[in-house]
């Protein structure tokens, strides 16, 4: 089943994974709630949340599991991103490694799996590119390169 396995965040910030079947139909499966759903008491932020959604980068990994970057918190006037491991088909998530190490200080805007799905390339908008090695828990990460 490798390889018939794609990920997808709509505008609203809802997270999508989609399995293709042996008729080679996709089924798409729910991993999480739009924005609005998820920040409720906040309308700026999910303003600005949405706002970047244009932006934001998600990846298989696996027949299984997806990576996306989720909001973490508000610091210094700027949003920081951590990317979270989702598997399962209800949505269960964690954080892929810790968030104070590695954090993405813009909008993740590019993810790739490479390695037979043991690593994992992240980028944003700042410049910042991380390797992360999935093979450990929590993944580790080093920074490659800031693109300035």
């Amino acid at each position: 089943n490798a390889g018939h396995t794609l990920a997808s965040l709509s505008m609203d910030g809802c997270l999508l994974r989609w399995n293709q079947n042996a008729e080679g139909l996709w089924k798409a499966i729910r991993l999480s709630s739009p924005d609005q759903q998820s920040h409720p008491n906040d309308p700026a932020l999910v303003r600005r949340l949405l706002a970047g959604r244009v932006l934001s980068a998600v990846a298989a990994v696996d027949d299984s599991s997806v990576v996306a970057p989720l909001y973490s918190r508000m610091e210094d006037g700027r949003l920081v991103w951590q990317l979270e491991l989702y598997s399962g088909n209800a949505g269960e998530h964690r954080p892929l490694g810790d968030p104070n190490l590695a954090p993405h200080w813009d909008y993740v805007t590019a993810l790739a799996v490479g390695g037979g799905g043991k690593l994992l390339a992240s980028a944003d908008g700042g410049g910042y590119v991380y390797l992360w090695d999935l093979r450990t828990t929590p993944a580790t990460a080093r920074v490659l390169t800031r693109i300035h």
